[in-house]
């Protein structure tokens, strides 16, 4: 496929949360839950694949070939132009962020991609995540004292700094309410778990540690 091609050697060298394998890994999940929930697999996989090819969070918005990249690619492979608003949607309002202070039809194509990538912030690979991003971005791990932030707008949310413990409590600890498919409600299970059990080892430790300071 085209598409998995074309994300492979378009992220080399990312950040590893956001790299080729964050793609591919939301690709398999995609496809897993594609198939269990009967959404069309070719929308589901060509959106998984190129979900993060327009990332706020490695695009200034005024970036003009940031915001176009997908959609030219899109059209260099001749599809239909429905076919391809209907990719584009997904990719463009997929994020946890853009949901915060708006609100839209998803299709079962849209629910199974989301949740494909929602599920890979939670669970193990959630937390690596969460940490390497946090270092990439120079956040600290924890600052004792702070609290979550309840976030109102997609705008205050993509300007936050909080550290990367705050994270969990500000969107991770957050998504296995707001998934879409039973499938991916039942992969949550486990992943939301084990984050809960992480944190509550993180500040065992850190209590810990207090006591000798």
């Amino acid at each position: 496929m085209k598409a998995s091609q074309y994300a492979q050697q378009r992220f080399i060298g990312f950040e590893s949360g956001h790299d080729w394998w964050h793609t591919w890994r939301v690709w398999q999940l995609a496809n897993h839950i594609a198939g269990m929930e009967g959404a069309d697999s070719y929308i589901c996989s060509m959106s998984a694949l190129l979900h993060d090819i327009q990332d706020h969070k490695f695009y200034s918005p005024v970036c003009l070939a940031g915001q176009f990249e997908t959609r030219d690619f899109l059209e260099s492979l001749e599809l239909d132009i429905n076919l391809i608003t209907t990719i584009l949607f997904i990719t463009e309002n997929l994020s946890y962020s853009s949901e915060i202070d708006k609100d839209f039809h998803k299709s079962i194509e849209f629910k199974v991609v989301q949740d494909a990538d929602r599920l890979d912030a939670m669970g193990a690979i959630g937390i690596a995540r969460a940490f390497n991003y946090g270092g990439y971005k120079q956040r600290p791990i924890y600052h004792p004292g702070s609290l979550p932030k309840n976030y109102t707008s997609t705008s205050e949310y993509r300007a936050g700094e909080s550290s990367s413990i705050m994270h969990f409590y500000e969107k991770l600890l957050k998504l296995k309410e707001g998934l879409n498919t039973s499938t991916a409600c039942r992969i949550a299970e486990e992943r939301h778990n084990y984050m809960e059990e992480y944190l509550k080892q993180f500040f065992k430790e850190w209590s810990e540690f207090a006591k000798l300071i």
